[in-house]
């Protein structure tokens, strides 16, 4: 038995499948779906580093490392993700993190906006049926959602460990 594919690669599989089906007019649905599944396949990924990062690369698909996971919220990662993509990081972070980071770079301000992104496009195409998602709309993100997967290890240490507290422990820090 071989080495098991992680959640956030079977997300971007799925979505390049679903936006392969149907090539000359797709299933509205299926666009939805790979548009929504490019999000959560950055989501997830989002939630195996932060395991990684407080148990360990060895313990993070172990019970306590989904527990890891488990603890991120859709709401911190946005907010964080928000103010790294601003001009004004790290000025504009809460404190606790001010000090962890001398500037953000723009390769990072790009990444965080893109997961703003990201997220702003799975809210459209899971709660808003009063517009049509095109299908080049999909492409982009999964496109986005898998760079961002290749590009994340090449950042910053600094930036990408102050990252990975701060979506964890936003709702404690922010307002401090």
């Amino acid at each position: 038995m071989g080495v098991p594919v992680p959640y956030h690669e079977q997300l971007l599989v799925q979505a390049a499948k679903l936006l392969a089906e149907d090539p000359k007019r797709p299933y509205e649905a299926n666009v939805r779906r790979a548009a929504s599944a490019s999000y959560y396949a950055v989501f997830h990924f989002f939630a195996d580093e932060l395991a990684k990062q407080v148990v360990g690369a060895s313990a993070a698909t172990d019970s306590l490392g989904f527990a890891v996971g488990r603890a991120l919220e859709h709401g911190s990662l946005r907010a964080a993700a928000e103010r790294f993509s601003s001009q004004g990081a790290p000025a504009n972070l809460p404190l606790p993190f001010r000090s962890c980071l001398t500037r953000v770079s723009p390769e990072f301000r790009a990444l965080a906006s893109d997961i703003v992104s990201l997220q702003d496009l799975r809210h459209r195409a899971d709660y808003d049926r009063a517009i049509h998602l095109q299908k080049r709309e999909a492409n982009v993100a999964l496109s986005r959602a898998e760079s961002l997967v290749q590009d994340w290890p090449r950042l910053d240490t600094d930036e990408r460990r102050t990252f990975l507290v701060a979506i964890l422990l936003w709702k404690l820090l922010a307002g401090r």
